[in-house]
């Protein structure tokens, strides 16, 4: 809620100040700097992508061996998020923030210098821990930045940004592996995270306060006025809280459907019509596939404008429309291989994946702007952690039940079951819809 106070402080040539309804050239600078090292953070991430068939070949890992790392980096990612969340709120994101770059730098360079599957499994087990100390500083470090008012807008553009950082680290780790060999894509690529990871460190505080600056929202009820220290029993009522668990289901359900796309939807598109696919090469397959990235970046800037000021600064709205429309046309593609027929069919599910995948994954813009309304600028890092928690859990089912799921049913049956959790995931978002006492201490704060 906003201050009682009507009047924007006066600035002195002592004191610095950042105001409600306009931004600060250094508060602009700390939210690039922040937002672009998370997104370098997939520079140490994503790489493996790029070079699991190479390591398969070198190595001769059937993919269901190789799977077990990627299983098992999901189930240490979300138990990462579960941990460290809380520990942003407990010692700041900053720090955290700064020792996730440079222990992924690290995990990066042992992994490209092992040589068995142990040393594989364990290197990247421990480059996955580094990397789970990312989105909670991120997103904690954009709630004492701003305030709650513009959350939705810079919240956008910051998810953006990590779907940028997914579509754009493919090509260049597949130069590096064209030219230098695929160890290569683990020594170049998280150079990035280290340079930026450095930039951030000189650059970003914690808060404005600690940057000299004072905040115009200074007296809103979300921001942290007491600074008590953390303890066990916050972090369990922010388990025990109801709203905070109906957004945290929400978000297991969409990084699972998020993820089952992700890894199945390109195998999918190449597998033989006969069984349940639409014979695709592996180019026009993977470009179809990264639609779903591009789409999610376009949209969540829309997604983040929509909450700010078509429904000021709710969030429930959004996620509802984006789980109702992204089933819609993602149930047009259990037609399969008849949709091809069409001279139209190759832009059709372009545009079907832009739009369907684009606003499941678009659904992260609205609600991780949810712990910080629920919890206030104090536990906000501890919400943010536990929900991602879930959503990785979620994304470790996508793996293997979506794979067992496919082998039942078929691929493109499997898309039945995407649009009905979709339709779960519409009807479970009404639960985050605020009573009518929140509604109208919200309208009166607006009026101040």
């Amino acid at each position: 809620m906003k201050s009682n106070s009507t009047e924007s402080p006066k600035e002195s040539p002592k004191k610095r100040y950042l105001y409600r309804n306009k931004s600060h050239p250094k508060q602009l600078l700390v939210f690039f700097v922040f937002i672009t090292l998370y997104l370098f953070y997939y520079f140490s991430k994503s790489n493996l992508s790029a070079a699991t068939e190479p390591i398969q070949v070198a190595f001769g890992f059937s993919s269901a061996k190789f799977g077990i790392i990627l299983t098992a980096a999901s189930l240490v990612y979300a138990v990462g998020q579960f941990i460290n969340g809380n520990l942003t709120d407990r010692f700041g994101p900053r720090k955290l923030f700064f020792i996730g770059a440079i222990g992924a730098l690290a995990g990066n360079f042992l992994f490209g210098l092992s040589s068995s599957f142990i040393l594989f499994f364990i290197t990247w087990m421990i480059t996955i821990y580094f990397l789970s100390m990312g989105w909670a500083p991120s997103m904690k470090l954009l709630y004492n930045w701003f305030p709650q008012e513009r959350w939705g807008f810079f919240g956008g553009i910051s998810n953006a940004f990590c779907f940028f950082g997914s579509a754009i680290v493919l090509p260049i780790a597949g130069l590096c592996i064209d030219a230098f060999g695929w160890r290569s894509a683990f020594f170049i690529p998280p150079l990035f995270t280290l340079v930026m990871g450095i930039v951030f460190f000189l650059i970003v505080r914690n808060t404005p306060k600690d940057d000299g600056f004072e905040i115009e929202w200074e007296n809103d009820a979300y921001v942290d006025k007491t600074n008590e220290k953390i303890e066990a029993k916050d972090y369990l009522a922010v388990l025990k809280n109801h709203k905070m668990l109906v957004a945290d289901l929400c978000y297991f359900l969409t990084n699972m459907l998020r993820w089952a796309l992700a890894s199945w939807v390109v195998k999918i598109l190449m597998d033989a019509p006969e069984i349940g696919g639409f014979g695709l090469a592996v180019v026009t397959a993977t470009l179809i596939g990264s639609m779903m990235h591009w789409g999610a970046a376009a949209l969540c800037f829309v997604a983040g404008w929509v909450q700010d000021k078509v429904f000021h600064g709710e969030r429930w709205q959004t996620i509802f429309i984006c789980f109702l429309l992204a089933g819609v046309p993602l149930l047009y593609l259990t037609k399969g291989a008849v949709i091809l027929e069409s001279s139209y069919g190759i832009p059709v599910i372009c545009a079907i994946m832009f739009l369907g995948g684009g606003l499941i994954q678009t659904i992260c813009a609205p609600i991780f702007n949810i712990p910080g309304d629920i919890l206030g600028s104090r536990l906000a890092a501890t919400g943010v952690g536990i929900m991602n928690g879930f959503g990785y859990l979620g994304a470790a089912f996508a793996g293997v039940g979506f794979g067992a799921l496919m082998d039942t049913i078929g691929g493109t049956n499997s898309f039945y079951v995407i649009t009905a959790l979709c339709i779960v995931g519409a009807l479970l978002s009404l639960l985050l819809r605020p009573n009518k006492a929140e509604r109208e201490a919200k309208k009166a704060a607006r009026a101040e």
